[in-house]
């Protein structure tokens, strides 16, 4: 679990020194998702806006696959006007750089594979975890329940506490299989 934190930062810091040096990535049309295969469904198709720009807040929805028979309609955070995209499909949804005293999370979605990461970044972390809680099911539209279901990986950096970052996937709190958080 520590190379899947390790593997996030690297990533996160690629991102970031892709924009810091005006190296993009070309517009391109992929995909959002890997559909099961013999689902029957159509692979949505979109066009992505160009890396180190904010979202242009024309809201739509995302179909995102939890299982062969199982689809969570999300709203498509991608447009936001705070989300970020940081290139090659990975977009910030707590904005460029944002580091500020009241920051309790920083939050990443993966469009490859429609996946979160979640960065618990102030102490109390159950505090913070619970905000990024409500933060996601505010802004995908969703019950708390379609949390539990979504792929989101929820961690703390080992600059904010060591013990934890090897404990891994945090989880949603109230999802089957989370780390108590005092």
């Amino acid at each position: 679990m520590k190379k899947i934190i390790l593997i996030i930062i690297l990533l996160t810091t690629i991102g970031l020194l892709w924009i810091w040096f005006g190296v993009a990535p070309s517009e391109q049309t992929d995909t959002l998702t890997d559909l099961p295969s013999g689902s029957g469904q159509e692979r949505p198709v979109f066009e992505r806006p160009p890396s180190g720009t904010y979202g242009q807040g024309e809201l739509g929805t995302i179909d995102l696959v939890v299982s062969a028979d199982r689809t969570i309609t999300i709203n498509d955070v991608r447009t936001r006007p705070e989300t970020y995209h940081m290139g090659n499909g990975t977009y910030s949804l707590t904005g460029f750089m944002n580091n500020t005293p009241q920051t309790q999370f920083n939050i990443t979605f993966t469009e490859a594979d429609g996946s979160f990461a979640v960065a618990l970044i102030r102490e109390p972390l159950a505090e913070s975890r619970k905000a990024a809680e409500v933060f996601l099911q505010e802004e995908l539209g969703v019950e708390p329940e379609a949390l539990c279901e979504l792929n989101i990986f929820v961690g703390v950096p080992g600059s904010i506490n060591q013990a934890l970052t090897v404990e891994g996937n945090l989880g949603i709190s109230y999802c089957p299989g989370a780390f108590p958080l005092e």
